[in-house]
C-alpha cells in the first residue's frame, strides 16, 4: 500500500496564514532628569452649564444675567483658538497652539497647556453684587 506522506520542504513552502508584523520600533532613549508627559483620560468632563453655575456661585450675580457673560467669555477664547492665538491669562496661565488640522466639519487643534503653580487655590474675591434679600 502506497502512503501519503509530506515532507519537510513542502511544509516550509505552505504560505503563512497571518501576515507578518513588522519590525517594533525601539523606545526612545530619554535624557538622564528629563521629564516625560504622560498622557492621561479626561476625568470629568465640565459643562457649560456647569461653568454658568460656578460663575453665579463665585459673582454673586443671578444665572441669566452670568450666562451671557460665561458665553461671550466662552466664544472669545475659543475663537482665538480657532484663530491660532496664543491665549495668556495670569495668574491662571498659558495656551498654546502646537498643531492644526483641517477636518470634516472644523479643525483639530493640539495645545500646549501651562497652569501656574498654585493657579487652582488663587483666592476668589467676594462677590461683586449684593445679594437681595
Amino acid at each position: 500500500m502506497a502512503t501519503k506522506t509530506t515532507t519537510k520542504t513542502q511544509a516550509a513552502k505552505a504560505k503563512p496564514t497571518a501576515m507578518a508584523k513588522p519590525a517594533a520600533k525601539p523606545a526612545a532613549k530619554i535624557a538622564p532628569g528629563e521629564v516625560v508627559a504622560e498622557v492621561v483620560a479626561p476625568r470629568d468632563v465640565l459643562t457649560k452649564k456647569e461653568i454658568v453655575a460656578q460663575a453665579v456661585e463665585i459673582s454673586g450675580t443671578k444665572k441669566k444675567d452670568a450666562r451671557p457673560s460665561v458665553e461671550a467669555a466662552l466664544q472669545i477664547v475659543f475663537s482665538a483658538l480657532a484663530d491660532g492665538v496664543e491665549i495668556s491669562a495670569p495668574p491662571f496661565g498659558k495656551i498654546r497652539i502646537v498643531k492644526e488640522k483641517e477636518i470634516k466639519g472644523g479643525k483639530m487643534i493640539t495645545a500646549k497647556i501651562r497652569i501656574n503653580n498654585g493657579s487652582a487655590s488663587i483666592p476668589v474675591a467676594a462677590p461683586l453684587a449684593e445679594t437681595e434679600e
